[in-house]
């Protein structure tokens, strides 16, 4: 079905950073890996989410690109 009216425009942004910045495993550091966005409705408006993954970098690492 087509849209009949243009997309709401976004009320507010929130980002939404990892409290874990290490690797569970192996204790190194994660790097930022890409975002994830998802756009919720609300009574109050369209909120932008912006969620910060983040993946161990280190290839003999159990976890690697996985978390």
């Amino acid at each position: 079905m087509a849209r009949r009216r243009p997309k709401p425009e976004v009320a507010s942004k929130t980002i939404w950073e990892c409290i874990q910045q290490g690797c569970q495993n192996c204790h190194q550091e994660m790097w930022h890996e890409y975002d994830n966005y998802r756009h919720v409705k609300t009574l109050k408006g369209v909120v932008q989410l912006r969620l910060k993954i983040r993946r161990c970098q280190n290839p003999v690492c159990e976890s690697f690109r996985l978390n």
